[in-house]
């Protein structure tokens, strides 16, 4: 493919290119609007087949079963697997005759986007701010720090020509109502942001650590680095680490934090204890200091980074609060005993809130009843 290695790609757009890989696709990226326009479409064919595979990946019991007839849309669904089919036998012909390329995507600049909050968005040291579009090229000039660009994967580059002394000068990607967002860290480390969250770096690690704040949520797969401790500060606690995958859940508005450990191991701490984690362990880190420790199912706790909404036994107050940070809804419960009733259950990010809703009614002992702007909670 116009001299790189499909399977480099396909390494790329699944996620599992290493170092080296990334920067030979992004090289080949820059090269042309072409590249990225052959690049665009082999992603649409990807997330096709993911999408599917997502889909099919639910648990088989009776009430996922269910839940899939449900919130998936069966036509939707075999047309998505023909077009996969097709597109596996016809890709190698199609890249051998270039007919990839699609002549819509351009170049995005700032002026053709103005400032939107319901976009993901930086903001730069001194205040400004600027949109950073999803799924498109996007490039443009930040005269202190030099180019900063993200690619059609959604990874976001600055190539600094900021002195070493602004280095430290701390960048924030903000994430709007119902969006997510992944991008790469200075020293290689991935990041995907969830929904309503936002992430504070600087331009590059000058110290001896690699320190970040987070508010909200966010998975993190960190380049190993044994000089340099990567530290995540969250208002209840610090998480330090040295090279693994965990995820962070911290709202400003939760009454506590979550740290779920993937792989690898973690140190938390707060002002008055700490604790570590193995895989499959989380600490939870209340605003009275406490940290405690439990045995969880990581997937459950990830389940958003990979398009899916997964419950396990979960307390509907928790459900719900999840949901308002992707369909800009409020709920208000009748009693707290509503509140604490517990729902186990998926759905794909996308699905509406009225198919959610009432899913969770058919299945639990509670209704929905929307007035205005908010959902009122109540026992049937």
């Amino acid at each position: 493919m116009n001299d790189i290695d499909i399977n480099i790609l396909l390494k790329y757009i699944s996620k599992q290119a290493d170092r080296n890989e990334i920067e030979l696709v992004n090289a080949w990226l820059e090269k042309s609007e072409a590249n990225r326009d052959e690049f665009l479409m082999l992603k649409k064919i990807h997330l096709s087949h993911k999408e599917v595979a997502a889909i099919n990946s639910i648990k088989e019991e009776e009430s996922w079963e269910r839940l899939k007839l449900r919130t998936i849309d069966k036509k939707k669904k075999f047309r998505l697997r023909t077009f996969y089919k097709v597109a596996a036998v016809l890709l190698p012909f199609l890249i051998v005759i270039g007919l990839l390329r699609n002549k819509n995507t351009d170049v995005v600049t700032s002026q053709e986007h103005p400032f939107n909050k319901n976009l993901t968005y930086i903001i730069f040291p001194d205040g400004t701010t600027h949109n950073l579009l999803n799924h498109k090229y996007q490039e443009f000039d930040y005269s202190k720090y030099g180019t900063i660009y993200k690619d059609s994967t959604n990874l976001l580059v600055i190539n600094s020509s900021a002195k070493e002394k602004e280095g430290t000068d701390q960048f924030t990607i903000v994430t709007p109502l119902g969006g997510d967002y992944d991008f790469f860290l200075p020293d290689g480390s991935k990041v995907i942001l969830n929904s309503l969250s936002k992430l504070s770096y600087p331009i590059r690690f000058t110290n001896n650590i690699r320190k970040i704040s987070l508010t909200g949520e966010a998975f993190f797969e960190v380049s190993k680095d044994k000089k340099k401790p990567f530290i995540v500060e969250t208002q209840f606690a610090q998480v330090k680490v040295l090279g693994t995958s965990f995820n962070v859940n911290a709202y400003e508005s939760d009454e506590y934090n979550e740290v779920t450990l993937v792989e690898g191991h973690v140190k938390v701490n707060n002002s008055s204890n700490e604790t570590f984690l193995i895989p499959g362990k989380q600490a939870i880190c209340s605003r009275k200091n406490i940290i405690l420790v439990r045995d969880v199912d990581v997937n459950i706790y990830t389940s958003w980074t990979r398009g899916i909404f997964e419950f396990n036994k979960m307390s509907l107050k928790k459900i719900t609060t999840s949901l308002e940070r992707w369909y800009n809804i409020k709920f208000s419960f009748a009693d707290s005993t509503i509140e604490n009733k517990k729902f186990t259950g998926a759905f794909k990010k996308g699905t509406s809130i009225e198919s959610i809703l009432n899913f969770i009614e058919e299945t639990t002992n509670v209704k929905f009843i929307k007035k205005n702007d908010i959902v009122y909670v109540v026992e049937k």
